[in-house]
């Protein structure tokens, strides 16, 4: 029996490294600052409170899209 090569692989969504200081949006467009990633958990503080809260990295990840990273490289145009 022959094989098909389709050249798709079966592949997840990727997920993206979250870095302390990144902000993120929620989908109600409201930001929040990422304090700390450890243990598969993610503790981020919202705009305007003093607190931090607590989401698993990918309940994080599905609620939240990156807005801006802490330290951006600069693009340049050579």
């Amino acid at each position: 029996m022959k094989k098909k090569l389709s050249g798709l692989t079966a592949s997840g969504h990727t997920r993206p490294k979250i870095y302390p200081g990144d902000i993120y949006r929620d989908n109600k467009g409201r930001l929040v600052t990422v304090d700390r990633c450890e243990n598969g958990r993610v503790y981020f503080i919202r705009d305007g409170f003093s607190f931090s809260t607590e989401l698993l990295a990918r309940v994080f990840l599905d609620k939240f899209r990156l807005h801006r990273r802490k330290n951006a490289p600069a693009s340049s145009t050579n």
